[in-house]
This record gives C-alpha cells, structure tokens and sequence, in this order.
C-alpha cells in the first residue's frame, strides 16, 4: 500500500514536471495494451520503476515488465509479514521471470518487532510513530 501511494505521487510530480496533457494521453493510450503503454513510458526518457507486492495479481504486471522493459527496477518492500504462499510465489517468480528485483527490508524482523511493538503498528493507533517504525533498507 506504501509503495502504491509513492509510485502514484511520483507519478503526478512527474506529471507536473513534464507538463502532460491528460486529458489528451488518456484519448491517445486508452485503446493500447498494457505493453504499449510501458513501452510509450518508458519512450519519455525518465526513470521508471515498477513495484510488485507478489500478491495474486502480480505476476502478470512482473511478466509484463520483464518482457518489455526487463532493466526496469521494480521494488518489493517486504514487511516481514507476508503469509508462507507469498514467498513461495515470490520465488517461483524471481526464477522463472529474472525481474530486476530491489528488495527493501525493515531495519527490524517481524519477530523483534512482535517483541517490542506487539506487531504492525497501525497508522490510527500512533499516526508519529508509523513513519519511523516502518522504515526498510536496500538489500
């Protein structure tokens, strides 16, 4: 979910700086596959990334990525909390589709966590303390 709002904020920053007409791109892209519409990104010459949660639907948009774009980053910020399934399907996938993977841990494991915090902090029990409790390091 965090790195669904920072990808949509990046996206409208970037918006705002490239000075996009939406209402003309949305006319223009609204037929095209998928494919197309990574490949008309990635065609603006600025950074991309993609994300992935390995949640169900998350194959297709890896496969899509690695098939047109397969140097795209796509980033995974793995909270420690994904049920056994998750990780099993991460895996399969890491191996069969060779994404260009940049996976982002918490500074702590689940279980310390657990430990210390009683677990996943929600934002509406301690909205100061959520930003610092769920910061994650490049692996």
């Amino acid at each position: 979910m965090l790195c669904d709002t920072v990808a949509r904020l990046i996206r409208l920053e970037l918006m705002k700086m490239m000075d996009l007409d939406l209402k003309a791109l949305n006319a223009e892209l609204r037929h095209k596959s998928a494919a197309d519409i990574i490949k008309w990104a990635m065609s603006l010459g600025e950074p991309m990334m993609g994300s992935t949660s390995f949640a169900p639907n998350a194959a297709v948009m890896l496969k899509l990525i690695t098939d047109v774009a397969p140097e795209m980053p796509v980033v995974w910020a793995d909270s420690g909390y994904n049920v056994p399934d998750t990780y099993r399907v991460a895996e399969q996938l890491k191996k069969l589709l060779n994404p260009n993977l940049k996976l982002y841990i918490p500074e702590i494991t689940a279980e310390h966590r657990n430990a210390i915090m009683g677990g996943i902090p929600h934002p509406d029990d301690n909205p100061d303390s959520f930003d610092t409790t769920n910061s994650a390091t490049d692996t």
